[in-house]
């Protein structure tokens, strides 16, 4: 190749890191141009926000004694502490617990800068601890400055007249010792962000400290004793949660023993066609987790033997969860250093090799051992890569000898390890020649880049998928959410798959998309604008709660797998097939024949790979305990399996060698039937990165009668860093669409690429392309390309309204807007300016709700601003509505106090000179005008008004707790004549209030209710004691019939601690909850009525004993409701773990459906309202409940008063007893059936 070809120019390099450089683009429409006036207020508006403060940061601080029982003085507001404190320089690498046992109300701290966690949430989203005991504030070691001074801060609010910090002790604490806190701090009122950070002259802020708080500072009396008695009653309580624990998956004493490898393989039913194999088994594998082929066709096993605590690791503290606190960061392998011994753990990577092609494994050994987490590997770059959290590590091999050149270069470090069985994992090459991986729910991160000190830490919480470029030292997020992901595969067109524990069961991942997650558990996406997210993709047939990984096979050798997904259930002892099915830019999914499943419990199949051959390997835990939720160490860790999945015709052989092929003979193969083959090729094209190699493959781009080997060529062009802006151009134009979608996520990741005539080119792709996948990539692309670029590909996308209903494309042109809101205000600000992009089709589909919903879930002034001057854009349009319900929808549960002039001013305009609809009186009603109450309570008592508009403005006024509304409420409740939807939805909002009269008004009418009025006035009643005791009371004098009352509200009243409660429950219901003994009886006696020896049950019968007994809270396939949990998914074909979980519904309570209970704050003189329920949803302003009759109530974080939870299942015992032996079989038949 000439180095004067314009589209190489010259010598390839590969990518290397450079600074980023925002390309400055022209809007060529006359219609868009600036709108400069608009522009430069919005400016000179942001620039004094900035600037608000800095004065205050030089006022004086004051000497305070800390603890300090009285608090401070002068009632509610904000409160910083400051203290300098040095940490001993022997304690480096340590991990450091600040501690402290009261502080009055929510608090915050900072650590030489670095927020290392809150208690509560603060102002405008206030909200109380969620638990009376306080958990410590991890502080990792790159946060600490060892043997120098160090700066916390601490950031306080009271609501009461009492704040600060108020009880001790006060320690910066590590496994053995701890630094005494107590003493002299420097304290402020006030709140100015710089106060968490040092000043321009850390050595005078320190002299300055010390003299100012003088010989008792804080830190004065040294080091002292841990508090290990605090950290041993922390542990014992979780340990006492799980006495007694029964779930199937946790023991490993009711299995049998592991049955031998040769019988355990007899045992496997396989699908048509196919044939399984034991390849490996122990003692050469031991837990394999992860199973990699290199491009010899060797195979390498990661083995996960430490699991599930690592070595040298001493747990401080945990959660019930099991989430750890660990006494420090442990360091990279290898643990060779005496001082590192300890780390040293029982992983390994081993490496198997059929050296005569008879299909044997016949050579083995080891890579790596001593490790300790290990669990994922990639080849490439001469080397091995290796995920061993907390690190990303690089093991160079240059030579190929199978050792090691030398220690390990660590990339990235901060995956942290609170639960071993959801840390990131499944490390793999993607097409794109970035290195993936994912995360699972429990973990948190502080990913570091160590090989570019100036990139920032990456923090987030729970689940996603991530990806990381070696060349560039560039780590991101790819995709968030998820539920617990673990696996990471791509198939030919570049799409990415990951397994889950949900019922999600396999996701489709774009780039920048959020996905569903337990936000209450998990914690948020890192964007909390996202305003919606993805599910996984629909499925027709079995739902399954936990498939590991999943693999798109394409390799030809197992016809009847080819193109399906195809992945393990270690709970379900199988594997699965599903085939997919186009759905606009994504799939849904219909169950297939499985490929292999046992009756083996100790079968437990974690990961896929597809080898040489065209086979399917299949690494197999086997162990009788698979769940992580159980801190009794019982794991077998003796045994462990690699089969292989080939068809029954296939015969063996050696497998080739491709690490001496030439580049011409390496994108050959790129033709080639078999996955892995294709892909180790292109691996190997990408890292030659020879002239030749380019030449080669961009012949090979403009091949249109193979569109897939065009692909491939296109993939290790880029993965080698050896694209240049005409090739993607070039692909740009390609006929085949995944040609022009992989270009598309070039020039979006690579800002070098997205110039000259690929800018033209992604614009007139925004405007006409067709192909549903490639308008999803544009999309994405469009989040992270250069803001003016983006801002012109948005006003193209928005046009495409023959894509309105796709299920992604409509959400992810949301998330390209808020991140051009987010990353260049001004140019979005232009953008909505032009009343032109008003008009199109998929701003009103998709855009404009959420647009008012995102400026005003910001509050900042600059945001509310702009809601101002979108509301009176909007006024007189048909727009109106739409954005008002946006904002809305941001004060769900809250209002805004005080509203600022402008947007009272837009609103006034409105309610003066247009139409006042339903949708302006309810925004107005949460700005608590006294226009829109005065409008609405007329209006609500207004039998004649639409029954809609009376729901809404009952839900706007309840979730105000407007107090007038409160007669208004039970009048409308009281009516029997009145619309049932009405009194119910009046009865609902009465849950906010407190008044005396509230449960006589529904315990006089409580007779005569009816089905969902009747669920929920028993709700409302049980949900607090001193109701719930009228109500008893009721059944006692015999004006209630006790039967009436469902055992879910008797059981939640059984929970109250009143004496009388209990007496009149023990009267009328007897035992609610029957010895252990008499529960493990009956659960033998069950299992007996289901034995194989039995009459089986009928379906039929089953679904409508479901429907009586069980679909008032529990859904299952398309039948029940959503108060409890979601059944389906679940593994009901499994005796020992479905016939324990009805007979004994506390063994195990699912995440989630713990009952919670709200108290909210009293308003004026009344008494404290209280809801009880099961808690949906919660974010920074708000938390979502539910109660037993399914009613949702959303609740402003600013209105809660306390907040608890219980391990105490509502779902009644003995639900079984009442069935004959027939309906028992029936019901259970219906459930291992499926819906």
């Amino acid at each position: 190749m000439s180095s004067s070809n314009p589209e190489t120019g010259g010598p390839i390099k590969p990518y290397r890191r450079k600074p980023r450089e925002e390309g400055i683009l022209t809007i060529e429409r006359p219609c868009l141009l600036t709108h400069y006036c608009f522009s430069m207020r919005l400016s000179v508006l942001l620039l004094i926000l900035l600037n608000t403060g800095i004065k205050a940061q030089l006022d004086a601080w004051s000497p305070v004694s800390i603890p300090q029982e009285e608090g401070w003085k002068g009632g509610k507001g904000f409160g910083w502490y400051r203290a300098c404190v040095t940490v001993p320089a022997e304690w480096k690498g340590s991990r450091l617990l600040l501690m402290v046992e009261a502080i009055s109300d929510v608090d915050e701290a900072f650590f030489n800068g670095h927020k290392i966690g809150a208690n509560g949430s603060m102002p405008p989203l206030y909200g109380n601890p969620s638990s009376s005991v306080r958990r410590p504030f991890v502080i990792e070691p790159d946060q600490i400055h060892f043997g120098e001074s160090n700066l916390i801060a601490w950031r306080v609010f009271s609501k009461s007249e009492r704040g600060g910090i108020l009880k001790g002790p006060v320690h910066l604490s590590r496994v053995d010792d701890a630094i005494d806190l107590s003493g002299t701090w420097l304290f402020r009122r006030g709140d100015v962000p710089g106060w968490a950070r040092w000043g321009d002259d850390r050595e005078s802020e320190i002299r300055t400290f010390n003299r100012r708080a003088g010989a008792q500072r804080a830190g004065h009396r040294g080091i002292i004793p841990a508090d290990k008695p605090w950290r041993r009653r922390m542990l014992a309580t979780v340990s006492k949660h799980f006495e007694g624990n029964k779930n199937p998956y946790a023991r490993a004493d009711d299995k049998g023993d592991p049955t031998p490898a040769a019988e355990a393989q007899a045992r496997f039913q396989v699908g048509r066609d196919l044939l399984v194999e034991t390849v490996l088994s122990e003692p050469l594998v031991r837990q394999p987790l992860y199973l990699d082929f290199d491009e010899r066709g060797r195979l390498w096993v990661v083995q996960y033997i430490q699991y599930p605590n690592p070595a040298g690791l001493e747990v401080l503290t945990w959660d019930k969860h099991l989430r750890k606190v660990f006494d420090q960061v442990p360091p990279p392998p290898p643990f060779t250093s005496p001082e590192h011994e300890r780390f040293r753990g029982q992983d390994k990577i081993t490496i198997h090799e059929d050296t005569n092609g008879d299909g044997v494994f016949d050579t083995h050994k080891t890579f790596l051992d001593g490790l300790n987490m290990v669990t994922s590997l990639a080849h490439g770059e001469g080397g091995v890569w290796v995920l061993h959290p907390p690190y990303l590590l690089f093991f160079p091999d240059r030579n190929g000898d199978d050792i090691p050149d030398g220690n390990p270069v660590i990339h990235l470090s901060g995956f942290n390890l609170e639960d071993t069985h959801s840390i990131s994992n499944s490390l793999k090459f993607g097409p794109d020649g970035w290195l993936y991986g994912c995360t699972g729910s429990t973990v948190t991160a502080r990913v570091r880049v160590h090989l570019d000190p100036k990139a920032p830490r990456h923090a987030f919480l729970g689940q996603n998928i991530w990806r990381y470029h070696p060349g560039l030292a560039r780590f991101e997020l790819f995709a968030e959410g998820g539920w617990n992901n673990f696996g990471v595969d791509f198939d030919d067109q570049g799409r990415l798959y990951s397994g889950t524990n949900g019922t999600q069961q396999a996701v489709h991942f774009v780039q920048g998309g959020y996905y569903q997650k337990h936000f209450g558990k998990h914690g948020p996406h890192t964007n909390s604008y996202s305003f919606g997210h993805f599910f996984g993709m629909p499925i027709q047939g079995e739902k399954t709660r936990l498939v590991h990984q999943w693999l798109r096979y394409s390799s030809g050798a197992l016809p009847g797998l080819q193109d399906r997904l195809v992945g393990p259930s270690s709970l379900g002892n199988k594997i699965h097939a599903i085939r997919m099915e186009k759905n606009g830019s994504t799939f849904k999914t219909v169950e297939e024949e499985k490929p292999l499943l046992t009756n083996d419990k100790w079968f437990r199949p974690v990961h896929c790979a597809v080898g040489p051959d065209g086979a399917i390997y299949v690494a197999d835990f086997y162990d009788a305990r698979i769940t992580h939720v159980d801190p009794r160490d019982n794991w077998d860790r003796s045994n462990g399996r690699v089969h292989r999945i080939r068809s029954k015709g296939a015969h063996p052989g050696k497998p080739r060698d491709l690490t001496a092929l030439s580049s011409k003979a390496l994108v050959a193969l790129l033709a080639d039937p078999n996955q892995w083959t294709r892909r180790t090729a292109r691996r190997l094209l990408s890292q030659q990165r020879d002239a030749s190699a380019t030449a080669l493959l961009l012949q090979t781009l403009d091949n249109t009668s193979d569109p897939q080997l065009a692909l491939e060529a296109f993939f290790a062009l880029r993965a080698g860093g050896m694209l240049r802006p005409p090739m993607v151009a070039r692909a740009l134009r390609h006929p085949d669409p995944f040609v022009r979608s992989a270009a598309i996520r070039s020039a979006g990741d690579l800002e070098n690429l997205a110039r000259d005539e690929v800018l033209t080119l992604l614009r007139e792709l925004c405007a006409h392309e067709q192909h549903p996948e490639v308008v999803s990539q544009l999309t994405s692309s469009a989040q992270l390309i250069a803001a003016t670029q983006a801002k012109l590909m948005i006003v193209e996308l928005a046009q495409r309204g023959e894509f309105e209903n796709d299920p992604f494309i409509p959400q992810q042109l949301w998330w390209a807007m808020e991140s051009l809101v987010t990353r260049a205000p001004k140019l979005a600000a232009e953008l909505l300016d032009y009343s032109g992009f008003w008009e199109a089709p998929l701003f009103e589909r998709a855009l404009r709700e959420r647009i008012g919903r995102r400026y005003m879930a910001e509050r900042s002034p600059g945001s509310l601003l702009m809601c101002a001057r979108l509301l009176g854009k909007a006024a007189g349009t048909r727009h109106l509505d739409s954005l008002i319900r946006g904002m809305e929808k941001a004060l769900e549960g809250t209002s805004l106090d005080p509203v600022p002039g402008e947007l009272d001013a837009a609103l006034a305009d409105i309610w003066e000179n247009h139409r006042v609809t339903d949708d302006l009186i309810r925004f107005s009603l949460r700005l608590k005008s006294p226009q829109a109450l005065a409008a609405a309570r007329p209006l609500l008592r207004n039998a004649g008004t639409p029954t809609a508009q009376r729901l809404a403005f009952i839900k706007a006024l309840g979730e105000l707790a407007d107090a007038p509304s409160e007669q208004v409420f039970l009048a409308l409740f009281s009516n029997a004549q009145e619309d049932t939807k009405i009194r119910l939805a009046a009865l609902s909002a009465l849950r906010r209030y407190a008044g005396i009269e509230i449960p006589k008004v529904i315990l006089a009418h409580y007779p005569k209710l009816e089905g969902a009025l009747r669920q929920t006035a028993q709700s409302l009643l049980a949900a607090r004691p001193g109701w719930a005791l009228q109500l008893l009371e009721a059944v006692e004098q015999g004006t209630i019939d006790a039967t009436s009352i469902g055992l879910d509200s008797v059981l939640l009243m059984g929970t109250y601690a009143d004496e009388r409660t209990q007496t009149l429950i023990s009267r009328h219901w007897g035992t609610l909850r029957k010895p252990d003994k008499e529960k493990a009886r009956r659960i033998l006696e069950i299992k007996a009525v289901l034995s194989a020896a039995t009459p089986a049950g009928n379906a039929g019968d089953g679904r409508r004993l479901f429907a009586s007994k069980c679909a008032h809270c529990h859904k299952f396939g398309s039948q029940g409701r959503d108060i409890g949990p979601d059944l389906t998914g679940y593994e009901m074909k499994n005796l020992d773990y479905l016939i324990p979980a009805i007979v004994d519904p506390n063994l195990g309570i699912r995440e989630g459906y713990e009952l919670a209970t709200l108290t909210l704050r009293p308003r004026d003189n009344a008494a404290a309202a209280i809801l009880t329920g099961f808690l949906l949803d919660a974010d920074e302003r708000t938390v979502t409940i539910r109660d037993l009759a399914g009613n949702r109530t959303v609740v402003a974080r600013t209105d809660l008063a306390g907040e608890s939870r219980a391990a105490v299942s509502v779902m009644p015992e003995g639900l079984l007893d009442g069935m004959s032996k027939t309906d028992i079989r029936s019901l259970i038949a219906y459930l291992q059936a499926g819906d």
